[in-house]
């Protein structure tokens, strides 16, 4: 029933080109049309969207506005309290320092690893005061050994004094014969991580190894065991830089390898149970499944690792790799395990509807397109099935914040099985209700659209838009208003719609979170004592529709310190709407749609001079080309209408 249907299949056919003024173009066909292209009827299934992270920001508490503290001088001020103080206020504000190193991991996350070894100092090796204080106050004055952004708040000469002192292991093996008691286990672990940092594998192990023989009960033993099952992981990839790089011989000879590390992984959640590091320990599991392929595994993993409370510097690699798990496990939409799992927690459900309902294909790894009405037939059979379990796990959506997350799930469901009745009831609330969130309204304005009643679907989407204009899905949302005012014989308010699009980005209020610690993506392994650089997070979020909606090699992030938590991690744009289909669908209505309509737009207040003035060249080259010279007059300037006259008076 949706007259655009009709309109499209003409513009696909269409070699009208209108030219306007200074030298622009308007058409359906050439230039960056020649590629082949889904349809703009096919395309206009792909909806606008919300990625997993984008979904993690909005329900999860938002982070303190507190700055990061000035972590040297508060832990040079620990260094000192402990020579006359007790120990055990000491360690509340160790712990408070390391809450707040996770809170702003994106300017404090070297200092995890740092003041996890001064929490250690204090919880195992103050019975010498002094001693222990002054083994503080020396990994604050060497600070550059295990941190890598630290060398950037020194000058160029402290540099290369630095470079010097932290080579593998030099000037530590001195401090650890020097050193006695429980002190011992921290210069050993050093030694191995100064190793580690500098990208050994191998020599480094046999430190860590020590310091959980030697001081199995000290707290640096920890962290320790954790170091060997992070060697393990990396000899699990050793060889191949990259998981996208790796043949299949390559990921089969590698699965030993794999076992082991997540034996070591195991071996530390089984001693140290909800320890330090336990997040951490989840994600790197994750990896190896991933790694061996078994996506429905690694997703468990980086779920759990996601919603490990007192983690918020994991949140952004696990909801990354969650995303990424979840686009392999659809393309198998007979798992009844996958679908209960994903029901079970309700970020990871609201996030896994978005990813289907945005993606332009089932399979997106198989190295060809996927045909739409595949695409189609797939998310028919995947939504339904969601929403069967989702309801199954009903007593977990009942919160106030998730309720309307559930209803909009249900109903996204409802409305690609073609239900728009159930979809439309399912969304009947109270204005006020509606307003409350844009996954409610954005449904409730497609399934009126879907049944015909565009009028319905305008005021709908208006509503969403005037609610939620930086809305992530809003460029998405203005585009199908566009065409539900086409539908509704309003021509020339949709191009002025469509036109908006091309105007400016949209910004996003919302401010990612950063990264993990020790969190894991499938092609960057290591960070923090390792040596690696911590990602600078761009609060902006520009939404970029003019992406491609599909992935490909050079659209795909490289790596979590590349992504935006408010974007996709699998599809470069999942707005609803890219340049393309916006351009054809302004050339279609330019091209086909009633001119008086279309004349519409011409009075319109919020439109602007240069589009008018475009617009009525296109309505009166159209009259002119019906030669309807009178109606054509009527949007010309005089003396172009004389120069026309008169050109058609001397060929008579």
């Amino acid at each position: 029933m949706e007259k655009y249907r009709r309109i499209i299949l003409l513009a696909a056919l269409a070699l009208l080109v209108i030219v306007v003024p200074r030298g622009g173009v308007y058409a359906t066909g050439g230039d960056s049309f020649d590629e082949p292209a889904p349809s703009l009827g096919d395309s206009l299934d792909f909806l606008p969207g919300k990625s997993l992270g984008e979904i993690f920001l909005e329900t999860t508490a938002p982070s303190s506005d507190k700055e990061a503290p000035d972590f040297d001088a508060e832990v040079l001020k620990l260094s000192q309290r402990l020579r006359t103080e007790p120990v055990a206020p000491l360690v509340a504000v160790a712990d408070d320092l390391l809450a707040q190193a996770r809170q702003n991991y994106s300017s404090g996350g070297d200092w995890c690893n740092l003041l996890h070894d001064v929490r250690d100092v204090l919880t195992g090796s103050a019975e010498n005061k002094s001693a222990a204080a002054d083994y503080i106050k020396w990994r604050i004055e060497n600070k550059t050994l295990l941190m890598y952004s630290a060398k950037k708040e020194t000058s160029e000469d402290e540099e290369k004094e630095s470079a010097k002192s932290t080579a593998p292991g030099q000037d530590l093996e001195q401090k650890l014969k020097g050193a006695s008691g429980p002190l011992r286990a921290h210069w050993l672990y050093l030694i191995g991580a100064s190793r580690y940092k500098n990208g050994d594998r191998v020599d480094c192990l046999p430190w860590f190894e020590r310091v959980v023989k030697e001081f199995p009960k000290h707290p640096r033993a920890e962290i320790a065991l954790f170091m060997q099952a992070r060697c393990a992981f990396s000899e699990s990839r050793r060889g191949v830089e990259a998981q996208d790089e790796r043949t299949e011989e390559q990921a089969k000879e590698r699965a030993p390898a794999r076992k082991k590390a997540a034996e070591m992984f195991e071996r530390y959640r089984k001693q140290y149970p909800r320890g330090r590091f336990e997040a951490d320990a989840l994600g790197w599991l994750g990896a190896l499944a991933f790694d061996g392929e078994d996506y429905l595994k690694a997703l468990e993993y980086y779920i759990a690792q996601a919603e490990t409370p007192g983690h918020p510097e994991t949140i952004k690699s696990a909801a990354f790799m969650c995303e990424k798990c979840l686009v392999r496990v659809a393309e198998k939409p007979d798992s009844a395990a996958a679908f209960s799992l994903i029901a079970r927690h309700p970020r990871i459900a609201m996030g896994f509807t978005y990813l289907v309902l945005s993606a332009p294909e089932a399979k997106n790894y198989d190295g060809k397109y996927d045909q739409p009405a595949d695409v189609k037939k797939w998310r028919r059979t995947i939504l339904p099935r969601l929403a069967a379990e989702v309801v199954k796990q009903k007593q977990i959506y009942q919160s106030g914040d998730w309720q309307p997350r559930y209803l909009a799930m249900l109903a996204q469901a409802a409305s690609a099985a073609g239900n728009q009745e159930q979809a439309l009831q399912l969304t009947n609330l109270a204005p006020a209700e509606l307003e409350r969130s844009d996954d409610l309204l954005l449904v409730r304005a497609l399934a009126f659209q879907r049944a015909g009643k565009a009028a319905d679907a305008i005021q709908t989407y208006q509503q969403f838009l005037g609610k939620f204009p930086k809305s992530p899905m809003a460029p998405g949302v203005r585009l199908r208003l566009a065409f539900a005012l086409q539908d509704n014989h309003q021509a020339g308010a949709a191009v002025v719609e469509l036109k908006r699009l091309l105007v400016a980005p949209v910004q996003s209020d919302v401010k990612p979170e950063a990264a993990s610690e020790d969190a894991d993506d499938s092609k960057t392994e290591e960070k923090n004592e390792t040596g690696a650089e911590p990602e600078a997070v761009d609060n902006s979020n520009t939404l970029d529709f003019q992406d491609s909606r599909y992935t490909s090699g050079e659209s795909y992030p490289d790596s979590e310190k590349d992504w935006d938590p408010t974007k996709s991690s699998v599809y470069p744009n999942i707005t609803g709407a890219d340049l393309d289909q916006i351009q054809q669908a302004i050339d279609t209505l330019l091209n086909f749609a009633p001119l008086t309509e279309l004349a519409t737009a011409v009075d319109d207040a919020t439109f602007d001079d240069k589009s008018k003035k475009e617009l009525r060249s296109v309505i009166a080259q159209r009259y002119l080309a019906q030669e309807n010279f009178a109606e054509a007059k009527k949007f010309m300037a005089p003396d172009e209408f004389k120069r026309i006259a008169a050109n058609l008076e001397t060929l008579t």
